[in-house]
């Protein structure tokens, strides 16, 4: 907890052994410990007015514990492990999630709040803005933002005018969208005759149902491209949202996915773009947006890849279609394309069957 002066941790949190810990402990004991020393500037010197600006708290400890441990640990890749949570986006796909800001009318309340959406959401939210405005003035603007409101309150719109002012960007309206409207996009892209790239956004749903919904987002567009001849080139691709520094998903028409398989393949793109790929083409396919047998023929030019992010992601989105369909009489052949899958990287790991 993090208390002014004193934070506090349970023992199986705080205590780890070089030695002897799992990663997967010592991990958990980085994020906790970094979490609660970054309260001691979002949330304890500087507070939020009311609960309405939770996620200025927790948003904002969330997002500056993987600041602190991708410093103190590089290795651990931290923020490729932030893309391929999924939890975020599963929750704000759903009919019932809420906005970033919530109105909090009574102290009854205020429970409610503390969830996946203030921290989570909150944390991509930040990461994505601060890439667009980019990192010297982001943090430019914080440190004025901290400055300014030490030993008092903050709301959302003194965030917005802090980076707004270090950066000279109009930053409120489009942040808005992103904080006070429920759900996040799916920006669709198709490739003309021309050789232009048209793109379309619409909210995504979990159930794949769009209905009368006209939300819209101010979104920040990145890209990242084929080197060879550019992005209007006959054997080009395009990956959109490069690293996936925004919070949405992008689905492409069945020729740019094709395209896609291509740099995957060849690891040309980095493994945050080949995870963001992947995990984004099975939320699409769960959805209705994508088939799940162009999902599986995408997921096979991972055959090769040996990072680690990459097979734990097939492997999560694998394991929800074998819960789903293992008595169907299709399955033992479903069986058999995963094992060809996998059959590369297990030999890689020299596997050995027992009988």
């Amino acid at each position: 907890m993090e208390n002014w002066g004193i934070v506090t941790y349970r023992e199986s949190i705080l205590l780890a052994d070089e030695a002897t810990s799992s990663f997967a402990h010592k991990l958990g004991t980085a994020h906790t410990v970094c979490h609660e020393l970054a309260h001691q500037w979002f949330g304890n010197l500087v507070t939020m007015e009311w609960w309405t600006e939770l996620w200025l708290n927790e948003g904002f400890a969330r997002f500056m514990e993987h600041e602190a441990m991708h410093d103190i640990f590089p290795q651990w890749n931290v923020w490729a492990n932030f893309v391929q949570d999924p939890l975020a986006l599963t929750k704000d796909a759903m009919a019932s999630s809420h906005p970033i800001e919530v109105v909090v009318h009574h102290p009854d309340e205020i429970d409610q709040v503390f969830d996946v959406i203030a921290y989570r959401k909150g944390a991509a939210v930040i990461r994505m803005l601060a890439n667009f405005v980019g990192n010297d003035k982001f943090y430019v603007g914080i440190h004025n933002y901290l400055v300014k409101f030490a030993y008092g309150n903050a709301k959302t719109i003194d965030l917005w005018h802090a980076l707004e002012a270090a950066s000279g960007l109009e930053l409120t309206s489009m942040a808005h969208t992103w904080t006070t409207q429920t759900g996040f996009p799916v920006v669709n892209v198709t490739k003309a005759a021309n050789g232009s790239y048209q793109l379309t956004q619409s909210r995504f749903f979990a159930d794949g149902d769009s209905g009368p919904n006209k939300t819209v987002w101010d979104v920040p567009l990145t890209y990242v491209t084929s080197t060879s001849g550019g992005a209007q080139s006959a054997d080009s691709w395009v990956k959109v949202n490069a690293l996936q520094q925004g919070f949405y998903l992008v689905n492409y028409s069945p020729e740019l996915w094709k395209a896609l398989q291509g740099p995957v393949s060849t690891q040309e793109l980095d493994v945050v773009d080949r995870v963001a790929l992947l995990q984004s083409v099975f939320f699409l396919s769960r959805a209705g947006h994508v088939s799940i047998v162009d999902a599986l023929e995408f997921a096979q030019a991972y055959a090769l890849d040996t990072e680690y992010l990459v097979w734990k992601e097939l492997s999560d989105n694998l394991v929800q279609i074998v819960a789903l369909f293992d008595d169907q009489v299709w399955f033992p052949s479903f069986q058999a394309y995963i094992r060809r899958l996998y059959a590369p990287i297990m030999a890689r790991l020299t596997w050995t069957h027992l009988a």
